[in-house]
């Protein structure tokens, strides 16, 4: 049975821990293997806690012997243990547990079960306690800017990395908090069954202030469901936060609770409704690298159609080093702002177009024309220049393309037409949305929000592609060239 998963920063690839300690890696819905150490003693590879890196390459477990696991995660997925951290040399009992793990720009933080926390320094490999043991248990612990946020039962924690102090203030009440970090300040709100709390980190000092983003909200479904099934109050009711989950970016938040009625009466399980309530934690967003694809769009729809902060004007220039490999270059370019805000724009607009990615490409492939040999290469730059009102640098003669259960002849000088081309034996067929070549094999994959379709190179072997077609193939058969979302398998 699955009792805990941690989505990977890598799209679909998530992580898993078992009932019986295991660690197992899913993708998109399948189980790809499981995670563990074989050469390590027993208590050491019984896992309790998980964490990924922000690029979901480190797959971090905490064990039964204090110790934290560093896994390396290839984009192969092949997994191979790294490096072990030791938490605390000196005292290696078999029943110190590491329950909670979280990582922040090549930091640890971690709590076991007897309620110390310590920090772990990834680059240096230096552990540090930061607090002791405690009879009171950790709740929740996060990061929060440069800061280390931890909460027990009465009590709020705060350890500052720079200047190395802890600072404790005493909470009225006693109840379990969740933390949520909001984006982009040295502040959190504190989140409980009774009551939220918004803190601010100042120094040496935690600040109380009323909670304004989650507590109204909450307030006003509590209110609207008594006013539906407790009309006259008959009953006491009474809220439960259930879990709760940060957005990639952290600019919202989904929260899954549920409202009964304090009675006498057992409720059995079929009575139980969950609810999921998703909320902004900003005034104002940003598109950036932690999301991608449909996550955007999420957000947009989330901030009630407000376009991001850091938007800049689509007629910007952006000008990549096209001297160097252009694997470096279509990453390079995919991660700009500029590219991520054209693609957001294209889950806006009507007609997404993927323009703006052709001309980018076209410019390396202008300074490399030496080294283009391949004719598929060829038809590609060709079908560019076309599309893009460019006079093409090559002269191709008829070049043979190649499916399952048909092969056609193409001469790709003769059709400018983006979307379709007419064989030598006058068949139309459509093209790949990608490079233009024609969609005469059954293999291929489609963009979820265009619905346009990219031949999907690992299933054609009855094509000699060169070095420009299979690259952009490869990037853009499992991200759509309009929106960054996964392609989809037709």
């Amino acid at each position: 049975m699955i009792e805990l998963c941690i989505p990977s920063p890598r799209s679909g690839l998530v992580a898993c821990i078992t009932n019986h300690a295991n660690v197992l890696l899913y993708e998109n819905n399948k189980a790809l293997c499981q995670v563990d150490n074989t050469k390590a003693p027993f208590l050491n590879r019984a896992y309790h806690s998980i964490a990924w890196d922000d690029k979901g390459q480190q797959l971090f477990t905490g064990n039964e012997m204090n110790t934290i696991d560093v896994f390396m995660v290839t984009s192969e997925m092949l997994v191979t243990h790294n490096k072990s951290f030791i938490l605390d040399l000196e005292d290696q009992r078999e029943e110190k547990w590491v329950t909670t793990l979280r990582y922040q720009n090549d930091m640890m933080t971690c709590s076991n079960n007897e309620n110390e926390v310590y920090l772990v320094d990834l680059k240096s490999s230096a552990v540090k306690r930061i607090s002791g043991a405690s009879k009171f248990a950790i709740s929740d612990i996060q990061f929060v800017g440069n800061r280390v946020l931890f909460t027990k039962l009465g009590s709020v924690h705060c350890y500052d990395i720079s200047a190395d102090s802890l600072t404790v203030r005493t909470l009225d009440v006693l109840n379990e908090f969740f933390i949520i970090a909001l984006p982009n300040k040295d502040s959190a709100i504190l989140l409980s069954d009774r009551t939220s709390v918004k803190v601010e980190l100042k120094r040496s000092e935690i600040l109380f202030l009323s909670d304004e983003v989650i507590s109204p909200v909450l307030e006003k479904k509590f209110t609207k469901w008594n006013n539906r099934f407790n009309e006259y109050h008959k009953y006491e009711t009474k809220l439960y936060v259930r879990g709760l989950a940060p957005s990639p970016d952290g600019f919202s938040i989904a929260i899954l609770y549920d409202i009964e009625r304090i009675s006498l009466k057992y409720s059995i399980p079929s009575e139980q409704v969950f609810r999921l309530l998703i909320v902004p934690l900003a005034d104002e967003w940003e598109v950036s690298h932690k999301a991608s694809g449909l996550a955007w769009y999420q957000t947009y729809n989330i901030y009630d159609h407000q376009r991001p902060k850091n938007i800049v004007n689509s007629s910007t220039e952006n000008n990549f080093d096209t001297s160097q490999s252009f694997d470096d270059y279509l990453s390079s370019m995919l991660q700009s702002k500029e590219i991520m805000q054209w693609r957001l724009s294209n889950f806006i607009e009507d007609q997404p177009s993927a323009t703006r990615i052709h001309t980018l490409i076209y410019s390396y492939v202008s300074t490399h024309l030496e080294e283009i040999t391949n004719p598929l290469d060829k038809a590609y730059v060709i079908w560019l220049s076309l599309i893009l009102g460019k006079v093409p640098p090559f002269e191709l003669g008829v070049v043979q393309f190649k499916g399952q259960f048909i092969s056609e002849q193409f001469d790709f000088n003769k059709h400018a037409d983006a979307s379709a081309i007419i064989s030598e034996s006058n068949h139309e067929w459509k093209r790949c949305c990608v490079t233009g070549l024609p969609l005469i094999s059954t293999g291929a994959k489609v963009c979820p929000v265009s619905s346009c379709r990219v031949i999907d190179i690992e299933k054609d072997n009855l094509n000699d592609y060169g070095w420009l077609s299979t690259t952009v193939l490869k990037t853009f058969g499992n991200i759509s060239i309009f929106t960054g979302t996964n392609m989809s398998n037709v």
